[in-house]
């Protein structure tokens, strides 16, 4: 009768040893590739929203006058909500990991910091979520925008024309009084982490102009705090260097 060997004690703990010794290798590189994916897929998704602006602008006088109604030079300006970018495109955080908002261009100039060359104001107009949150669940984040919305009155028109080019709706239901999704964005942001210490994970998409040049449009990521905008990262054009 022919005995049945199995494997000894020390045969398993060499097996269990080398799994675990591959693990450690091959977890990281495959984290590492579904990261580096959802980065590229962010990035292409910003440029879909980007040419739809550039589109939007340049084939509407409405929208162009709505989008740029508190630029520089123009009679409404004294938008109250600025924020400033390194050259990298990194938005002014606190120790928190907030995006600084002010409320003046003078002071936002005086802010940028010394030998930060290539740093800029700019302002967000409007605003989309690329992810889903429940309302109210983070502290400082109070609205959903499943649609585009307008940092302020005067943005409406562009805004409203910007969601006949890019449908950001997605449908609803009631949740322990919260609004949670139960279908995909069309324009997702698949990559949401934040590489600043930031609390916030990225949600939302935000579309701005650079006050100093405001022919330079950009879409940037946000995390949806201070004064629901929260820009956090460039995204298109010239991603930041997390991307």
């Amino acid at each position: 009768m022919l005995k049945k060997k199995g494997f000894t004690l020390i045969e398993l703990i060499v097996v269990i040893a080398i799994i675990g010794i591959l693990s450690a290798i091959l977890i990281p590189s495959v984290v590492g590739y579904i990261d580096g994916a959802r980065k590229k897929a962010t990035v292409a998704n910003g440029r879909v929203i980007y040419d739809a602006m550039i589109s939007t602008l340049g084939t509407s006088t409405e929208g162009h006058d709505s989008f740029y109604s508190h630029s520089v030079g123009h009679k409404n300006v004294g938008c109250s909500t600025m924020f400033i970018s390194t050259a990298a495109g990194k938005a002014y955080c606190d120790n928190n990991g907030k995006a600084i908002k002010y409320t003046s261009l003078n002071s936002a100039k005086k802010s940028i910091k010394y030998g930060d060359d290539g740093a800029y104001v700019f302002t967000v107009v409007t605003r989309a979520d690329g992810r889903h949150h429940d309302y109210g669940d983070w502290d400082g984040v109070s609205n959903v925008y499943n649609s585009w919305s307008y940092a302020d009155n005067d943005y409406k028109v562009f805004a409203d024309q910007l969601s006949l080019q890019v449908n950001r709706e997605t449908t609803f239901y009631q949740k322990g009084g919260h609004n949670t999704d139960t279908g995909k964005y069309p324009i997702a942001m698949p990559y949401s982490k934040r590489e600043d210490g930031g609390r916030y994970p990225l949600i939302r998409w935000l579309v701005v102009y650079r006050l100093d040049d405001p022919e330079t449009v950009e879409v940037w990521a946000g995390d949806g705090t201070k004064a629901e905008n929260g820009p956090v990262y460039r995204v298109f054009p010239n991603p930041a260097c997390n991307y």
